[in-house]
């Protein structure tokens, strides 16, 4: 006898745990979808997660409540917000929930290494939804913007490419030979030089005069010569 009472104790306390677990899962749910529906969360985007509630032992899915959110922010990352919830006794209560809200995007990821300065190609990089909660700078979402892109420091194996990872070709790099031209229209003289910075077409960098050594102004005409303005 006294076997099969700790047996019923035993199934009892598993029985009442089980319960409870499954009436927490609900709530959490209820409580998710609350908070996506009160600030049009695409499910797509976002997903949200119950980090910790302290509203005690209530069936949400029968209860009427209000959301309070504690920051005027946007939901993202750790958001909490005040729930007051009305039982059928007309007597309120509240309590703190904690949120997680976890937003993805399509984005383009590195399948290989890249070296700052090198090209980015596309077999190096492929697009994955990717979580981008925490991502401080702005992800790259399409392989059309690696046109005339180059990286702009050393890219790791499964990073997110984002546009402070990208940096214009130059035209022209520092170090590199080029012909200083100077013209006035009439009158055209040249002389080899050399880049002291990278530049495009129709930036002003500085370069030096092989012949003289002179530090000039120029301007970047294409990949092998600069202009001197008069």
């Amino acid at each position: 006898m006294k076997l099969l009472t700790w047996m019923s104790i035993i199934l009892l306390l598993f029985s009442t745990g089980a319960t409870k677990s499954a009436d927490s899962e609900t709530n959490d749910r209820v409580l998710a979808l609350h908070l996506a529906q009160m600030y049009e969360l695409n499910p797509n985007e976002f997903e949200v997660e119950v980090k910790s509630n302290r509203l005690g032992d209530v069936d949400l899915s029968e209860t009427t409540f209000e959301f309070e959110p504690l920051t005027q922010r946007d939901p993202l990352g750790l958001f909490t917000v005040a729930v007051t919830l009305t039982g059928t006794d007309d007597k309120s209560r509240s309590g703190q929930v904690r949120f997680y809200v976890h937003q993805f995007q399509e984005v383009l990821v590195m399948t290989d290494k890249v070296q700052r300065s090198q090209e980015i190609t596309s077999d190096k990089l492929e697009l994955r939804r990717t979580e981008i909660t925490n991502l401080k700078e702005q992800p790259v979402t399409d392989k059309n913007q690696l046109i005339g892109m180059r990286a702009a420091r050393n890219l790791r194996m499964g990073a997110i490419l984002t546009a402070n990872g990208l940096e214009q070709t130059p035209d022209i790099e520092s170090g590199h030979e080029i012909s200083i031209v100077i013209s006035d229209g009439l009158c055209r003289i040249e002389a080899r030089g050399v880049a002291l910075q990278n530049g495009v077409a129709g930036d002003y960098i500085k370069v030096k005069n092989r012949s003289s050594g002179k530090i000039l102004i120029a301007r970047v005409v294409d990949s092998r010569a600069v202009a001197i303005d008069l």
